[in-house]
């Protein structure tokens, strides 16, 4: 029986990439590793939406890729405001080694927090949004912590 082997990737669309590509990158730590623009008929057929065209970019942090599009055809609908509750992607968690100095780095950079980092049972954890609202969690694991 087939299998699936893990998790690749995450995409994330945005209204301005090199604004994204400053926080995943510059804060998060991500590395660029392709810029390009794709379109035609391939692209058509995957997005279900003709005409598409779009700049992508890949962050990896070993093991893992975010795949980010700037969509320029057709003209993005602009969300109303997402809660968690909404149906769809919910957000995106990422491992920390410092929550804590994350949390201060990144409050210093002018990211915005839903809350400050609290903890429950063997896990500490915050809420923040990127820069087009999208929600980000950190995590670190009782085992990850640092003292």
């Amino acid at each position: 029986m087939p299998k699936v082997l893990g998790l690749h990737h995450a995409a994330i669309s945005v209204t301005d990439m090199d604004r994204a590509v400053a926080f995943y990158g510059g804060i998060l730590g991500f590395e660029k590793t392709r810029d390009f623009t794709s379109s035609g008929f391939g692209f058509e057929q995957a997005t279900h939406l003709p005409g598409v065209m779009a700049r992508v970019v890949w962050l990896e942090k070993a093991p893992n890729v975010l795949e980010l599009f700037q969509f320029i055809n057709p003209k993005p609908r602009r969300m109303e405001e997402f809660r968690v509750c909404d149906h769809g992607f919910t957000h995106i968690g990422f491992l920390v080694d410092d929550i804590f100095a994350m949390y201060d780095e990144c409050v210093k950079k002018g990211v915005r927090f839903n809350t400050p980092p609290a903890g429950k049972g063997n896990k500490t954890t915050c809420y923040l949004q990127d820069p087009d609202g999208n929600i980000v969690e950190f995590m670190q694991m009782q085992e990850q912590k640092k003292g």
